[in-house]
């Protein structure tokens, strides 16, 4: 019969010599589990904290979502706010409250938060989208107008109108081209609005075809607001343009022709101004033509004004009174 082991040879495998061995093993398993929860504290949860702290001090004192300096300096400076606040954006809708704000925060940190946005402008919610679009503008970073340029080619009205904005706001001349096609596609109202004062902020003339053409808009709040922007872009190819829109079938839309006339082209358009205040339908724009001719200094307005002295609209007379005092005023030219 075959020997057993020796129960005192120092080779054998006894049940507590793996003992050692195994509790080392579990040692080595807890510490690089603690180690990956410190890390994970320190890259995920402490940034989290923070970030959720701050937006709750913002909320509850009621101020916006902008970053002061000293906020800045305890979240570690601008390039590791921007990383703590796009973790935070970045996380699910459900697990944070007020994504939007810590997105709008992003603004304040400069070129380090730009890449974030940009990142954050492909977000599925939307909110995230047209906070981010809003807040690269405030980066004041050279190169945010390339990202809000192809922002104007986002499926959301809503970030398509913030990025129009933002354009206008850095009044950067190479983005005219991309405003233009964009005006040319865009099919909401208020986002062409945004679209062409963007254009008329901007003052590249390039814009003063497409924004006359743009006079002849559906909507009147588009066609107002581009008589803005020929108004500012100062071009006088555009005059009579905006001469034919005193008589647009929309009162508002005549008003800003008889207002902006009466700045830019009174010499031309001092009759249609004259008859606006005494035939136009609507007392507003009868209001705009006496303020018109009262900021002209035209003594020879004096007669017609005094007669909407008459006007049964309370608007109507006040506006003219002050223009004739205005007009008596000046000294008559010698």
């Amino acid at each position: 019969m075959a020997a057993g082991p020796d129960p005192k040879s120092t080779t054998s495998a006894g049940p507590s010599s793996g003992r050692p061995r195994g509790h080392l093993v579990l040692y080595v398993t807890a510490f690089s589990a603690l180690a990956l929860l410190g890390t994970a504290c320190y890259l995920f949860v402490g940034p989290y904290l923070e970030v959720r702290a701050l937006i709750k001090r913002v909320h509850v004192s009621g101020e916006r979502c902008a970053l002061s300096d000293a906020e800045l300096a305890r979240l570690g400076g601008t390039g590791q706010a921007a990383r703590k606040l796009g973790l935070y954006a970045r996380l699910p809708a459900r697990l944070v409250p007020n994504r939007g704000c810590a997105v709008e925060m992003l603004g304040g940190c400069g070129k380090d938060g730009l890449p974030v946005l940009e990142t954050l402008l492909q977000d599925s919610d939307e909110e995230v989208r047209i906070c981010a679009a809003h807040s690269v503008m405030k980066t004041h970073q050279p190169s945010s107008w390339r990202i809000l340029k192809e922002a104007l080619g986002s499926s959301s009205p809503s970030v398509r109108l913030w990025a129009a904005y933002g354009l206008g706001w850095l009044k950067e001349a190479r983005s005219v081209d991309a405003l233009l096609l964009a005006l040319e596609k865009e099919p909401v109202p208020p986002v062409r609005r945004d679209l062409v004062l963007a254009l008329g902020s901007i003052g590249d003339r390039r814009a003063v075809g497409p924004l006359i053409s743009t006079l002849e808009d559906k909507d009147e709040h588009v066609r107002a607001t581009a008589i803005t922007a020929l108004k500012w872009l100062g071009d006088p190819r555009a005059w009579p343009a905006l001469m034919s829109r005193a008589k647009d079938p929309h009162a508002y839309v005549r008003g800003s022709a008889i207002s902006t006339l009466g700045e830019v082209a009174y010499s031309q358009a001092r009759e249609l101004i004259i008859a606006a205040l005494t035939t136009d339908a609507d007392a507003d724009v009868r209001g705009s033509a006496a303020k018109a001719l009262g900021q002209s200094g035209d003594r020879s307005a004096l007669d017609p004004l005094k007669t909407a002295l008459e006007d049964p609209e309370l608007v109507v007379k006040a506006e003219a009174e002050r223009a004739i005092k205005l007009i008596e005023k000046r000294e008559p030219p010698k």
